[in-house]
């Protein structure tokens, strides 16, 4: 029993200082893909978004208007304007995207760990915590296979 708890806490040591540096990179990449992947989708809803806007530019006379009074301060003297204060002023049509939808990050816990198992200094500690452990399982073995050829020797004698 001492053997396998010995060993299993050694390979899983040695298994966490090799696997998790390497898995944490792979899950912070595959976030920041996800990121970015994100921020494509929503880079093209607003050249969509633009490209209605262009096209409708071209025949709306609304749309025009709007633009000469927002951006060029020109006022038509025959018509009234009423300022909606609702919500943000928009084009008529214009369908602007909302915002970027981000997906969820990675634990902290697994980047924390990973972080800390990617310096040399506690991987060379927990190698060497791994190491005893292993070695420490293998005395304990020794240990029992002696006593046990000793008991088979002395029951064979008898």
């Amino acid at each position: 029993m001492g053997f396998a708890a010995l060993a299993g806490v050694s390979l899983a040591v040695l298994a966490g200082v090799v696997l998790v540096p390497p898995y944490a990179r792979a899950v912070e990449a595959e976030y920041e893909r996800r990121c970015l992947a994100a921020r494509v989708r929503y880079e093209e809803a607003m050249v969509a978004a633009y490209d209605r806007f262009i096209a409708a530019a071209e025949y709306d006379e609304a749309l025009n208007t709007r633009l000469a009074m927002s951006q060029l301060g020109l006022f038509p003297g025959d018509q009234v304007i009423v300022v909606d204060r609702i919500g943000p002023p928009r084009p008529p049509g214009l369908i602007i995207p909302v915002g970027r939808e981000l997906p969820q990050p990675p634990s902290p816990k697994l980047t924390h760990a990973g972080r800390r198992l990617s310096d040399p200094r506690t991987q060379r500690g927990l190698l060497v915590l791994s190491a005893a452990a292993m070695a420490g399982a293998w005395l304990l073995l020794a240990r029992r296979r002696r006593e046990a050829g000793k008991r088979a020797g002395g029951l064979g004698a008898s």
